[in-house]
């Protein structure tokens, strides 16, 4: 619960906190833990898994509700679903988000970029992006 309420706003609804850990996957896991929210959390997240810690961060960005959130291919360990829920949510409180992912064919995105040392390309879709770079590597033959 502390986690979390710090990313929640002050006077916040506490079923707030309810909701995006039901979002995320983890209300039923919390829920088994003998102090269910307040259980203390190790800095490593125990005795949540890595996944589940992964799933934690996207809760709190949930209530947070940043302009620009940023994350990295370590939340590949959240289903797809779950993550494309999460990432709609994102976007519908205005959240632009940045994915690094190794599953780009689990989930449908608005636009891809490709990031180089000297710029910066968006691409409309993944096959375009992937297009790019074949031709790319034709040229540096």
């Amino acid at each position: 619960r502390e986690y979390l309420s710090l990313a929640a706003a002050a006077g916040s609804d506490p079923g707030g906190i309810l909701e995006v850990l039901d979002a995320v996957g983890l209300r039923e896991r919390v829920a088994q833990f003998p102090q269910g929210l307040d259980t203390p959390l190790a800095a490593s997240g125990y005795p949540l898994a890595i996944g589940e810690v992964v799933a934690l961060k996207l809760a709190s960005a949930l209530l947070v509700r940043p302009r620009v959130l940023m994350l990295s291919q370590l939340c590949d360990l959240i289903p797809a679903e779950r993550l494309a829920d999460v990432l709609r949510r994102l976007k519908a409180a205005g959240t632009t988000t940045l994915l690094c992912t190794g599953r780009p064919e689990d989930i449908v995105l608005d636009g891809w970029f490709r990031l180089e040392p000297h710029r910066q390309r968006r691409f409309a879709t993944h096959a375009a992006l992937i297009a790019d770079a074949h031709t790319e590597s034709n040229d540096a033959v």
